[in-house]
């Protein structure tokens, strides 16, 4: 793995997305002074920047998301492995957000969950009362019903934003998720709104929702 990184990366400090003039951090500090962390981070720039042009309107949420990333894993590691690890499996994640020149042909990335699409508050609901939810994960198939699209687990259907909603890009992105995915499995992740009487559950579109392909 070091190996072929070296070979697709330049071994230089200032590769890094960050000025590291200004490191003020320890894990900034750690990144500027390994040439391969550095890198990582540099690609990483760029692999977020363009998830950031491909999401269109729903670039919001993968802005908050890399913020929750940037926190809860690479900020949280205390040795460089596991910085390195953290890299690698959020590049995964961005994978299918990036344009073909921006995958290198030799960087080794592991196996894991891939983000599809990110979907954010549609105008229609801005600035409505917020409603009742809680954080909530599915594992499941993708599908297209009367609801809208959702994922489908063993028990029920889990709308990930409803027909009436769906404009931009994110429809067509769905579509074509749902088309070229029929034998994989996916994963949302977001808030849940409380259930109806009639049983059905959604997402909260007040709330960004993220899609997943499982590996």
């Amino acid at each position: 793995m070091k190996l072929a990184l070296l070979l697709v990366f330049p071994l230089t400090a200032s590769a890094a997305s960050f000025d590291c003039a200004k490191a003020s951090t320890g894990t900034e500090k750690a990144i500027c002074a390994d040439a391969e962390l550095s890198a990582l981070d540099d690609h990483l720039g760029r692999f977020y920047f363009a998830a950031r042009e491909r999401l269109a309107e729903n670039a919001s949420c993968i802005a908050a998301d890399q913020q929750q990333w940037l926190r809860a894993k690479r900020n949280a590691c205390a040795e460089n492995v596991c910085l390195k690890n953290a890299y690698l499996a959020r590049l995964t994640e961005l994978v299918p957000l990036q344009p073909g020149m921006n995958l290198p042909r030799n960087l080794e990335l592991p196996a894991g969950p891939q983000i599809v699409w990110a979907i954010a508050t549609p105008p229609e609901l801005k600035g409505d009362p917020p409603v009742a939810s809680k954080p909530f994960r599915v594992e499941g198939r993708l599908e297209h019903g009367d609801n809208g699209f959702a994922v489908r687990n063993e028990n029920r259907s889990y709308v990930l934003i409803g027909d009436m909603f769906l404009a931009g890009a994110t429809a067509t992105a769905l579509q074509v998720a749902l088309e070229t995915g029929k034998t994989a499995r996916f994963a949302a992740r977001g808030f849940l709104r409380q259930k109806e009487e009639s049983g059905r559950a959604y997402f909260d579109n007040q709330q960004c929702v993220y899609l997943y392909r499982l590996p």
